[in-house]
């Protein structure tokens, strides 16, 4: 269940008394945690009827003591747990689920999976709420970008979709702070493009990933070895983590193409994560450049990138020394 429908159903009459949210995605636990935070129980009665506690400090009893507090002003308490994986005996909660407060949501937040043989586990299941939020997929992506520019009022253009896609990931707390920073400076109403993006994100206009993938995809050596070497003099707005990261999801992209060439485009953007087919015809032609050797071949190449720029038998090379060496090595791929 995605983290908006958990919330909408927290904040609805249906709303259970008790939810265990397990996710190795703070982002969503946070999301979940703030937003009942600010819209479950009014401002004028949180000092009396909200609590958000760690829950090893707090301990297992506490938190059942507070969820059995009866609200004062109010007509509900709310009570949050967080990490609540770092508390390992949750029996007692198994006699609190048999008799719930209803006048209180008790809120349970486990950063990793809490072991599902367990108990008080199964129970929680059968009588609580318990949703796992998982991470976010790479065909997931776009459709999160799409949706969350929405949730902030914010329209974008579909390549400005893709270029956040690739340039950020799957990583939904990154992508929610570069939507605050458009939002401070894109005009009402105004359709964010791919210039935009890359004019208030820091990126440059002519040497960013996008351009670099566009390149790959046309096995222009030139072009490539010019767009690595400028964003290899410019590091802090493309660091070499997030560029080998964007380029392994676009060659797993080109694999795809590749697997499922003869899939029609309507497929394979689902397959792809695509919110448009404006793209299935550049993956489909790198995919008839590239033979499924040399695909696999810039897998390894990117991992060992990856891992020398994390540290891992770097030598004396430097961010941007690593930068030309994986341009240089990937213009290299065999291709039929």
């Amino acid at each position: 269940m995605p983290y908006r429908e958990v919330l909408k159903q927290m904040l609805s009459n249906g709303r259970k008394p008790v939810y265990l949210i397990v996710s190795e995605e703070p982002y969503f636990l946070d999301k979940v945690m703030q937003t009942l935070q600010n819209q479950f129980i009014p401002p004028e009665a949180r000092d009396f009827n909200l609590a958000v506690m760690h829950a090893r400090d707090t301990g297992v009893l506490g938190l059942l003591d507070l969820a059995r507090e009866y609200p004062f002003l109010s007509d509900r308490r709310l009570i949050i747990a967080r990490e609540a994986q770092e508390v390992k005996d949750w029996e007692p909660l198994i006699s609190y689920l048999s008799q719930p407060n209803p006048a209180s949501l008790l809120v349970l937040l486990f950063s990793g999976k809490p072991d599902g043989r367990m108990a008080w586990v199964k129970k929680a299941k059968e009588l609580a709420q318990y949703t796992e939020l998982k991470a976010l997929s790479d065909s997931q992506v776009s459709g999160f970008v799409t949706s969350l520019a929405k949730e902030k009022g914010l329209s974008l253009e579909v390549d400005a979709v893709e270029l956040l896609v690739d340039y950020i990931g799957n990583d939904p707390g990154a992508i929610d702070n570069e939507f605050d920073k458009l939002a401070i400076v894109a005009s009402k109403g105004k359709r964010i493009s791919r210039d935009d993006v890359t004019r208030f994100s820091g990126l440059s206009r002519e040497f960013n990933v996008f351009e670099l993938q566009r390149a790959l995809a046309k096995r222009d050596r030139a072009n490539i070895y010019r767009i690595a070497s400028n964003m290899a003099n410019q590091t802090k707005v493309s660091p070499l983590v997030m560029t080998v990261g964007a380029l392994f999801r676009y060659f797993h992209k080109i694999w795809f193409a590749k697997i499922y060439a003869r899939s029609p485009d309507d497929e394979l953007s689902k397959l792809l994560g695509l919110t448009n087919r404006y793209f299935i015809r550049e993956y489909r032609e790198a995919a008839a450049i590239y033979p499924i050797s040399s695909i696999e071949k810039a897998f390894e190449i990117l991992k060992t990138i990856d891992q020398r720029g994390k540290g891992m038998d770097t030598g004396a090379a430097g961010e941007g020394d690593l930068y030309l060496e994986m341009a240089l090595q990937l213009s290299r791929l065999p291709y039929e």
